[in-house]
């Protein structure tokens, strides 16, 4: 055999080792390859906007700003660093218009962009997600909706909840520059007692009190006196009680009202707080279901401007307020301070509710020869309960709800009052109602209880009565029907033996429409009826006669017994629903709407503690054959997800609605009144060696709308 070359010697023998190696190598390298395509693939999905977010690459949030109580488009290159220079406010129609104006795509954009199929879109202005995630990834299934957008509600918002029990302040200077870094000013004197009570209670929500924030801030833009003087005039209003607490006084209850149950409760409540108050205070309470007076967007545009511009980066400032006074004040508590009457008098001028709503944008497009809006894509879900509070946005909900339907000019005058229920326009301070609680661990309580392993019929359950509406004919407005309102709508909905509906159901490995009769969508899915006889209505015009004709009255349920039943609903009536802490402690899902924003629902997560339904109920039927399943019964829905919903929900009535969490809400509350009674509110306030001179702290991000305020008084 001939020699071979020395060269090739050397390589031949090193082949093998070679090929050895790089064959070992190929899984590592096939494995990093499908993992950046898988990465790829997950990046140019527009739904996915934690990792856009993290990453940089997607600019826009969604942004809650605690001060106008309203959802925002906010793109984030803009998040801080522009809430401290504001231009003097002057002219409060243009400035405040421009501060309450929601932000967000125009109407074009909006009825594009909640047309496009492939993903689902969420809108601030009404809390909705609408359409549905097609699958991508395969060519199998390309195209076909394999996830339902409920799943994806359930994972979002249980990160939500994770996300808000993670961030609370774990000491008092946290919950000092935590209240600072929202509010923009220091939190009120006590606040050191306040933090040790929530520590020595178990209180684990430190820092998320936004809605006592939204009740109090306008009244900053009072004059310590002209508040104490509207405090002190309320001592004879009617249907009141009046409570006194303090350091140096023994808790003392009087007025027309202080012998009713709510006043004794009330008292229960505050009595063991007033030692630790920091001065002596009068209370009083409406003991009326629902609030009535309303803030306008103007009135509060202008109050939070006249605070917000002269507060200091060391978060004092609230004495340097330009007060609301005079001929400008009477302006803007007139009820004749615009146009409109009623509820759209609180509105801001280019809001659906007083400028151009779909209706109106559809003839403009008309005329200018443009095809209408697309329709909102289906199905649809509420993700979040906050947007729909507000009827300026959402301006249906005036005839969709019987609270709403005597729509005669309302009173804009800011008056301290604290109130059990109120709509999100109210100006009064809402207070935790004790109304039906039970400590869930009672033996009364744990009666209504029982375990998803013990409960017996797999439907929706509600009973209750025609309240919610004075029903009448009303020759001012033809076009009311009791039938509309929440109650009656909701029985006559369950009672309906006509017609048909598309139901999305599971069908293989795929969600798709079918079309059902509502009579068996009923029989399979609901037991919901009003009980007794017609309430709350006119017997004179005869409008009892005609509810006891239509509706067919169902028996009254026990507690105990609606226990047996999986899901439960929970609708308003006269005002809030006081049977919720009770169904949350069942052991039954809750599938709750409400217009009325409730002490605890900056905590209470929607698809964690309980499901959230539409104001017109369109959604129930769809989540009832997500979580029951198929209407004959072929297949079944989302029992498991369905059982983690009831259990986190009491988990949260037991954990986060007890007796103390109560206290501590109703105590922080009356910490901010106390402060808005002192002479110097400045040094009613807590927490400075905490902040110093505010440098190192990131500053409050300042909502879009109150920098074209600053702009527009800097253009006038």
């Amino acid at each position: 055999m001939p020699l071979l070359n020395p060269k090739l010697a050397r390589l031949q023998a090193a082949l093998p080792r070679f090929l050895k190696f790089r064959l070992s190598r190929i899984p590592i390298i096939l494995l990093f390859l499908f993992s950046g395509w898988a990465f790829y693939r997950y990046l140019s999905d527009p739904t996915n906007f934690d990792i856009f977010d993290a990453l940089g690459l997607y600019t826009e949030e969604d942004y809650y700003d605690p001060h106008l109580y309203e959802w925002h488009k906010y793109p984030g290159a803009a998040r801080a660093g522009d809430h401290q220079d504001h231009a003097a406010h002057s002219d409060g129609k243009k400035a405040a218009s421009a501060l309450a104006k929601p932000i967000g795509p125009g109407m074009d954009e909006i009825g594009e962009h909640h047309s496009q199929d492939g993903y689902v879109n969420y809108t601030s202005g009404d809390g909705l997600v609408r359409g549905w995630t097609l699958e991508g990834r395969s060519k199998k299934n390309v195209g076909k909706r394999l996830t339902h957008p409920i799943e994806e509600l359930m994972r979002d918002n249980k990160q939500r909840w994770e996300d808000l029990l993670k961030r609370q302040s774990k000491s008092l200077e946290q919950a000092v520059k935590e209240y600072k870094r929202r509010y923009g000013r220091l939190p009120p004197k006590g606040f050191d007692k306040w933090y040790k009570y929530c520590v020595d209670n178990n209180v684990k929500i430190i820092d998320d009190y936004d809605q006592i924030n939204h009740d109090v801030e306008p009244f900053l833009a009072l004059s310590p006196t002209m508040f104490n003087d509207r405090v002190n005039d309320l001592a004879v209003a009617p249907f009141t009680y009046h409570v006194s607490i303090g350091p140096e006084t023994e808790p003392a209850i009087s007025g027309e009202r202080s012998g009713a149950t709510r006043a004794k409760q009330f008292l229960n409540l505050v009595s063991p707080l007033g030692p630790d108050l920091p001065r002596n205070i009068p209370i009083h309470v409406s003991d009326h279901d629902l609030g009535s007076w309303i803030l306008g967007s103007d009135q509060r545009g202008l109050a939070l401007m006249r605070i917000q511009s002269v507060m200091k980066k060391d978060g004092t400032g609230l004495n340097n307020v330009k007060y609301l006074a005079g001929a400008e004040l009477k302006r803007l508590e007139s009820k004749n301070r615009n146009e409109h009457r009623g509820w759209f008098s609180a509105c801001d001028e280019d809001s659906p509710a007083r400028g151009k709503d779909r209706a109106m944008e559809n003839r403009l497009r008309e005329l200018d020869g443009l095809p209408p809006l697309p329709e909102p894509a289906t199905p649809a879900f509420v993700k979040d309960v906050r947007p729909g509070f507000d009827w300026c946005q959402n301006p249906a909900t005036q005839k969709l709800h019987g609270t709403m339907s005597f729509d005669f000019p309302r009173d804009t005058v800011m008056r301290p009052i604290f109130v059990l229920s109120k709509h999100m326009r109210n100006n009064e301070f809402l207070f935790p109602p004790m109304e039906a609680y039970e400590n869930a661990t009672d033996a009364t309580a744990l009666k209504k209880y029982k375990p998803w392993s013990e409960k017996t019929v797999n439907k929706i359950f509600w009973r209750g009565t025609s309240t919610g509406d004075s029903y009448s004919k009303r020759k001012s407005d033809p076009d009311y029907d009791w039938r509309r309102q929440h109650r009656p709508r909701l029985h006559l909905m369950a009672q309906q033996e006509e017609g048909t509906k598309d139901v999305w159901l599971h069908r293989g490995r795929e969600w798709i429409p079918e079309n059902w009769a509502v009579k068996k969508l009923n029989e399979h899915y609901l037991d919901v009826g009003l009980t007794g006889k017609p309430h709350q209505c006119n017997q004179a015009d005869g409008t009892c006669d005609e509810m006891a004709a239509e509706i067919k009255f169902a028996d009254r349920v026990a507690p105990e017994q609606a226990a047996q039943y999986k899901y439960v609903l929970d609708v308003d009536g006269n005002g809030w629903s006081s049977r919720l802490h009770r169904l949350m402690t069942s052991g039954s899902v809750v599938i709750k709407h409400t217009i009325f924003p409730e002490w605890h629902h900056d905590w209470m997560t929607p698809w964690v503690h309980f499901i959230p339904m539409q104001v017109d109920y369109s959604d129930l039927y769809d989540i009832a054959a997500f979580f029951i399943g198929s209407p004959e019964g072929r297949v079944k829905g989302r029992d498991d997800l369905a059982q983690q919903i009831a259990e986190q929900g009491r988990k949260f009535a037991m954990e986060h609605w007890r007796w103390e969490d109560m206290q501590a809400y109703t105590y922080r509350l009356l910490l901010e009144y106390t402060r808005l009674m002192a002479e110097d509110r400045d040094a009613w306030s807590f927490g400075t060696e905490f902040i110093g001179d505010g440098i190192e702290e990131e500053p409050v991000v300042a909502p879009r709308g109150q920098k074209r305020a600053a702009r527009v008084e800097r253009e006038q």
